[in-house]
C-alpha cells in the first residue's frame, strides 16, 4: 500500500504541476484524443489529423502519431463524462484528459504491485519488489500525462498476471482471457508494447504447452485467441490503406515529414555504429534514472546511481540463476527470465528501427525506457530471485530500498522545482 501511495502521489504532483505539453509528445496525444472525440472513428484518417493550437482548434501542423485509437477514445469518453466543455482551450483540455487518464494509470500501478503481493515471499522480498517497481522516475511521470503508454502499462500488467498463472500450472479460462486481453490491449496501445507483450506471452506458451493437460488446450485457445480480433480490426484496414501497420508521418505526409524535426540536416559524416550505440545507450539509461521529456533533467549526484546499480546486480544474479530453487512453487525466476527474453527481442527490433531511421534522417532517437515499462514487474521479480540467493538479505534490502527511494524522491523534487508556478 505504501508503494502504491508513493507512485500515485508522485503522479498526482506531476499531473498538477507540470505544464501541459512538457511530457513526451503530450500535445500530439491531446490533439489525437480531440480528433477521435470529434470524428468518432475507430481507425483515424491519419493524413487529416492536425495538432491543436492554443485555443484548442485544429492548426496547420499535421499530427505525426501513428498509434491505434482505443486509448484516446477511452480518455475522451471519460473526460466528456466528467464535463469537458464543447470548445476547451488546449491547456484546459490537457488537464481534463490527464484526469481522465488517471484511473487507467492507477489500475496499472496497482496491478504491477499486486503481481508481487500475491506471492508468498519473505518481507525482504516484498520490500525489494515494491521498491523496484515504484521508484522508476519515468513510470509515474509518463503515467501522469496524456500518453498511450498508460494503456501499454495496463496491458502489460494484465498479461503478466496471466503469465504468472500459466507458470503456476493453470490452464483455465481466466488465465487464457488474461493472456489474450493483455496482448490485445498492448497491440491497441502501440506497436512496441504489442511486440513486447506478444513475445512474452508466446514465450510462456512455448515453455508450458507440453506440460499443460491436453484436454485443456482447446478451451484455453478458445479463451485467448478471440481477443486478437480487436487489434485486427485496426491493423488490417491500416495495412490495406497504407501498406504498413504503422502509418508514420513519412508515410501519410512525406512533404511535412521532410520539413519536420524528425529530419536533421546533414552536417558532416554520420556516427559510426558503435558511436551511435553509445549515444543511444546513454539516453536510454538517462530516461530510466531520471526524467526526460521536452525538459531535460540531469541524472543527479553520483550516489544516486548506487540504488539502480545494486538493483541491476541483484536482477542479473536472479536471471543467471533463474529456475533454481523454485521447488516451493514460486516461479518468479521463470517470469523474470521470460520478461528478459521479451525485452531482448523487442530491443533488437527497436534498435534496428532506430538505426535505420538515423541513417535516413540523421536524427538520434527512437529509444526510451517507457517503451519497456509494461514489463517493469519482471525487473522486480529478477531482483527478488537474486536476493533469495544471497545471505544477509535484511541488510541488503534496507540499503537497496533506501537508496532507491531517496534517489527517486530527489529526482521528483528537482524536477518539480523547474515549474514553481504549477
Amino acid at each position: 500500500m505504501l508503494a502504491l501511495f508513493w507512485v500515485l502521489a508522485k503522479a498526482a504532483l506531476f499531473r498538477a504541476n507540470v505544464p501541459p505539453g512538457v511530457p513526451p509528445d503530450e500535445l500530439a496525444h491531446v490533439s489525437y484524443a480531440a480528433d477521435v472525440l470529434r470524428s468518432g472513428r475507430f481507425v483515424p484518417l491519419y493524413e487529416e489529423m492536425r495538432i491543436l493550437d492554443e485555443a484548442g482548434r485544429s492548426g496547420d501542423l499535421p499530427n505525426y502519431l501513428p498509434h491505434p485509437s482505443p486509448y484516446y477514445a477511452a480518455i475522451g469518453v471519460v473526460g466528456r463524462a466528467f464535463g469537458v466543455p464543447a470548445n476547451p482551450s488546449l491547456v484546459d483540455l490537457t488537464r481534463r484528459l490527464r484526469l481522465a487518464s488517471a484511473p487507467l494509470f492507477a489500475a496499472a500501478a496497482a496491478l504491477f504491485l499486486f503481481l508481487g503481493w500475491r506471492r508468498a515471499w519473505s518481507l525482504s522480498s516484498h520490500v525489494v519488489y515494491a521498491a523496484a517497481v515504484s521508484t522508476v522516475p519515468a513510470f509515474a511521470f509518463v503515467g501522469a500525462a496524456v500518453n498511450n503508454d498508460v494503456l501499454a502499462f495496463l496491458a502489460g500488467g494484465i498479461a503478466l498476471l496471466g503469465i504468472s498463472r500459466r507458470l503456476e500450472g493453470r490452464s483455465d479460462l481466466l488465465t487464457a482471457t488474461l493472456l489474450g486481453a493483455g496482448v490485445a490491449a498492448a497491440l491497441l496501445s502501440k506497436a512496441t508494447a504489442g511486440l513486447l507483450v506478444s513475445v512474452a506471452v508466446f514465450a510462456v506458451l512455448v515453455e508450458t504447452w507440453r506440460v499443460a493437460p491436453r484436454a485443456t488446450r482447446g478451451r484455453f485457445l478458445f479463451g485467448a485467441l478471440p481477443w486478437l480480433v480487436l487489434p485486427a480490426l485496426h491493423y488490417l484496414p491500416v495495412l490495406i490503406r497504407w501498406g504498413t501497420p504503422i502509418p508514420s508521418l513519412n508515410v501519410t505526409n512525406p512533404e511535412a515529414f521532410a520539413r519536420s524535426a524528425f529530419v536533421v540536416a546533414r552536417e558532416g559524416a554520420r556516427l559510426s555504429l558503435p558511436a551511435w550505440g553509445a549515444v543511444l545507450s546513454k539516453t536510454f539509461a538517462a530516461t530510466w534514472l531520471s526524467i526526460a521529456g521536452h525538459v531535460w533533467l540531469p541524472v543527479g549526484p553520483a550516489w544516486t546511481l548506487g540504488g539502480p546499480a545494486l538493483l541491476l546486480a541483484l536482477a542479473a544474479i536472479g536471471l543467471f540463476t533463474a529456475g533454481r530453487g523454485d521447488a516451493d512453487g514460486d516461479r518468479s525466476g521463470a517470469l523474470a527470465r521470460i520478461g528478459a527474453f521479451a525485452f531482448a527481442m523487442t530491443l533488437v527490433a527497436n534498435l534496428a528501427w532506430a538505426y535505420s531511421g538515423y541513417l535516413e534522417t540523421g536524427r538520434i532517437g527512437g529509444l526510451h525506457v517507457r517503451y519497456y515499462l509494461p514489463l517493469l514487474p519482471c525487473l522486480g521479480m529478477a531482483a527478488v530471485a537474486g536476493l533469495r540467493r544471497l545471505p544477509a538479505s535484511a541488510w541488503l534490502t534496507a540499503v537497496l530500498s533506501a537508496l532507491l527511494f531517496l534517489a527517486d524522491a530527489g529526482v521528483t523534487v528537482r524536477y518539480l522545482r523547474l515549474f514553481p508556478a504549477g
